[in-house]
């Protein structure tokens, strides 16, 4: 998570880029909150209790991923560009900034 904050989210929280990481998996919400701040995060954390939107929305798409941690990416036109159970900030970079270019070139 501290590699996230660092690399992505202070990098590109002023271009455009959306980042949600999504926290449940056996946490409680008090628990979510204390790791944040413990963390120094400062990018949105959700609660999602149970993993219910999580096994719904993704496992059952994508069964063979396991369900934490996992990279995703939805680029400018809401399709997934990307998905990684291993966070990759190079690969990640990569993929971003190609989303940007695109967001920038749909600018009138």
């Amino acid at each position: 998570m501290a590699d996230i904050e660092d690399t992505i989210w202070k990098k590109y929280k002023d271009s455009g880029l959306v980042l949600w990481a999504v926290g449940g998996d056996g946490d409680d919400y008090d628990t979510l909150v204390l790791f944040k701040h413990q963390m120094g995060l400062t990018f949105p954390i959700l609660y999602d209790e149970g993993t219910a939107v999580h096994m719904a929305s993704y496992l059952i798409e994508m069964p063979i991923l396991s369900p934490y941690p996992q990279d995703f990416i939805v680029g400018v036109d809401g399709t997934l560009r990307y998905v990684n159970n291993n966070f990759d900030s190079q690969e990640i970079v990569l993929v971003i900034d190609e989303e940007l270019e695109k967001m920038e070139s749909l600018k009138p």
